[in-house]
């Protein structure tokens, strides 16, 4: 693929088909078809299991793990993993399925993930790293609640399938 990267790097990781222009575009998997249903091409293969990356030590301004950790091994190194690759002040922007989703349950996951495992700025584990933002992707009943917060509040009291999916960008503060 010869798509053009932009200095700062940007790395959108185990990107499937979802190809994004002046990022670098990583999967392991080239020539099979993605979820949108186009064949995957990225523009370099590696596989996320592989530690370390690739990618020299804060090289990175910005990184997106779009539906990626929960496929991981071990998501906890994969977060190292990203910290150390990114500039300080580089952003991380991680995509998942909400537990309550039915698809979080799915065969090839190794874990289901919870926003709120990042949303106390994530410093039990990654003290680097802050939050800069977070949302829901509220569906079915979570529409008709007035907030994200209130949607993961309901959703996870009373076991609600409210939110397809959540989204947190984190900041590396070191």
């Amino acid at each position: 693929m010869s798509n053009r990267v932009a200095s700062p790097l940007k790395l959108n990781l185990g990107c499937g088909d979802d190809i994004k222009q002046g990022w670098l575009n990583v999967d392991y998997r080239p020539g099979e078809m993605g979820v949108r249903g186009d064949v995957v091409e990225p523009d370099e293969m590696h596989d996320l299991n592989e530690t370390p990356w690739p990618w020299p030590d804060d090289s990175a301004e910005r990184i997106l793990l779009d539906n990626v950790l929960e496929h991981l091994v071990d998501p906890v190194e994969a977060m190292k993993e990203a910290i150390r690759v990114l500039a300080p002040g580089g952003r991380l922007e991680i995509v998942a399925p909400y537990p309550n989703n039915p698809s979080s349950a799915r065969l090839d996951h190794t874990r289901q993930m919870h926003p709120v495992e990042f949303l106390k700025d994530g410093d039990w584990l990654f003290p680097e790293l802050s939050v800069v933002d977070w949302s829901v992707s509220r569906v079915r009943v979570g529409r008709l609640l007035p907030s994200d917060r209130f949607a993961l509040w309901v959703c996870d009291t009373f076991g609600l399938f409210g939110i397809d999916s959540w989204t947190v960008v984190l900041e590396v503060q070191r």
